[in-house]
């Protein structure tokens, strides 16, 4: 079979079938090139989180979208980062939610560590270590000062179980504060921990390893409400990464994730459980895909009082 097409001449060429599948491969070749669209993305240049940035890629790559980042600044409050967006002159922030920052933008909500942010060990002072080791319940803990960022979402968390909470306004500050005796500890999430007590050891700062807090704090990605199909690319893609398995490898692949699981020792802490009344109603506390079955690890943890109404980071549907 031969087909013929016009030339300028207008006379018919005849095109093989050898051409027409070469014509084809070509022609295909360019629509999947133009299918590949770039989208970009501004976010704040510090705190950097590398991980955060790759789940944004993946989320972006099932809409066929290709990931442009654009660093906006040089260092960003929290504060500064939810005007900015309110504003469009950034598209998306991570933090660990509030009511009020679920009002002011677009929440993805797909907790991105899987609720790991709710679970707390301390960084402190070798001395202050050895007066945790004789903490039985929750009311000797509260006798220990706290520190947290002024705009940090745990800060109202503590201060709500009763904690003194001691605030600073940067975050490389509360290291400095922390080896300056301001405070007594530092509650970090059991995957920031370890990277950050390997950091600041020249200042005397270690890692506890005899108590835990745990409460419900999911960190979503926040898209500036001047851009809603960002926030529908993300939240189609988060929750398809889910149910492929994509998000799971993803989150058990990563070095700090790695860290928290095999270093932390869930099973000889005592675990103090508080409350987060700060919670949404939408949070998808129920859904078991986006949470970390932590609950296994404290199965043969010590008792502690709490105190406090406890909220299951995994209740039972």
């Amino acid at each position: 079979m031969t087909i013929y097409s016009g030339s300028k001449t207008n006379t018919l060429q005849p095109i093989t079938r050898v051409g027409l599948g070469i014509l084809l491969v070509v022609v295909c070749l360019l629509l999947t090139t133009q299918a590949k669209a770039h989208t970009l993305v501004r976010h704040c240049t510090s705190p950097v989180n590398p991980y955060i940035v790759g789940l944004i890629s993946i989320a972006l790559s099932y809409s066929d979208e290709q990931l442009i980042e654009s660093r906006q600044a040089k260092d960003c409050s929290q504060l500064r980062q939810l005007d900015m967006l309110l504003q469009g002159e950034l598209d998306l922030m991570w933090a660990g939610t509030t009511q009020e920052l679920e009002s002011k933008l677009i929440p993805i909500r797909v907790p991105v560590y899987k609720g790991l942010m709710g679970h707390r060990v301390f960084l402190a002072s070798q001395q202050a270590v050895n007066r945790l080791k004789k903490v039985e319940s929750l009311a000797q803990l509260k006798a220990f000062s706290l520190g947290q960022g002024d705009e940090w979402s745990d800060t109202k968390i503590l201060k709500h179980a009763g904690f003194n909470v001691v605030t600073g306004t940067r975050y490389n500050n509360m290291f400095d504060m922390l080896a300056l005796g301001r405070y007594e500890l530092f509650p970090r999430a059991a995957h920031e921990v370890w990277k950050e007590a390997a950091l600041w050891q020249e200042r005397g700062i270690v890692v506890d390893k005899s108590i835990m807090l745990v409460y419900p704090m999911p960190a979503y990605i926040f898209v500036s409400p001047k851009n809603p199909e960002l926030a529908k690319m993300l939240e189609y893609g988060l929750n398809q990464a889910i149910n492929d398995g994509s998000f799971d490898a993803y989150f058990y692949a990563d070095a700090e994730v790695k860290a928290a699981l095999e270093n932390t020792d869930f099973n000889s802490r005592k675990v103090f459980h508080l409350e987060n009344p700060y919670l949404s109603g939408k949070t998808p506390l129920s859904d078991k895909r986006m949470w970390l079955d932590t609950m296994a690890f404290f199965s043969q943890a010590p008792t502690a009082d709490t105190s406090t109404p406890t909220v299951l980071e995994n209740p039972q549907p």
